[in-house]
């Protein structure tokens, strides 16, 4: 827990004294205001402008409260150490890091499978080909179970979960439990998520090609999707 991994091209020896928390940190600030920012606009665009508030831009409020609920989350971590090395930090501090972490996985899943439903609901508010239709709708049921399974995962990666915090105080010296490995869950998770990223980044690619455009502003929108995938 907190431990600082140096990058390919830092070659600087491993001190007690290293501390990254003041990045995590700024970086979680920075997205809870875009964030902010991002959804202000679009409730003030679809519902004063427009005035049209569908599925799409509901499920994406609801996946901007818990994602900005997740990095207040990730800001709370830090007081326990995120950042540094665990070895330097106090044993007492463990549990409350771990327990923390675990919410905030919780959270960010949440947020990760209302995020993705916003966007193939998007997509299927706009698309009139039927080919497209279907395979969006097959792709929001597959990330529907497949976040449905991670926060099901993220919640009972211990049995019972509160083993998850308490095998590292004295009073779960006795406690019995049993966790999955976090490791292989580390890489298949992401994995997965990866993958739909991808193929929601590919939905719409279609409907753009064929869009009557002069090949630059087309160029531009595809430019525009390969930003947001990234």
């Amino acid at each position: 827990m907190g431990l600082v991994e140096r990058g390919l091209f830092d070659n600087r020896p491993i001190s007690n004294h290293d501390d990254d928390s003041p990045r995590l940190m700024g970086s979680a600030i920075t997205l809870i205001v875009l964030t902010g920012l991002v959804v202000i606009t679009r409730i003030y665009c679809r519902a004063y402008l427009v005035r049209s508030m569908g599925a799409d831009d509901w499920t994406m409020i609801i996946a901007a409260v818990r994602l900005v609920t997740a990095n207040c989350i990730g800001l709370c971590v830090t007081h326990y150490g995120a950042g540094r090395h665990g070895w330097t930090l106090p044993k007492e501090w463990a549990a409350p890091a771990r327990k923390t972490g675990y919410i905030g996985q919780i959270f960010y899943f949440i947020s990760l499978g209302f995020c993705k439903t916003s966007l193939v609901l998007f997509i299927i508010r706009i698309t009139s080909s039927r080919t497209t239709l279907r395979v969006s709708w097959g792709i929001l049921i597959f990330c529907t179970c497949y976040n449905l399974a991670a926060v099901l995962t993220s919640v009972l990666w211990c049995v019972p979960p509160e083993y998850a915090w308490k095998m590292f105080t004295p009073e779960g010296k006795d406690m019995k439990g049993v966790c999955l490995d976090q490791r292989a869950l580390q890489y298949a998770l992401p994995a997965i998520n990866i993958l739909t990223d991808f193929v929601i980044w590919l939905l719409p690619l279609k409907m753009i090609w064929n869009v009557q455009l002069p090949p630059r502003q087309k160029a531009s929108l595809i430019a525009i999707f390969a930003f947001g995938a990234m």
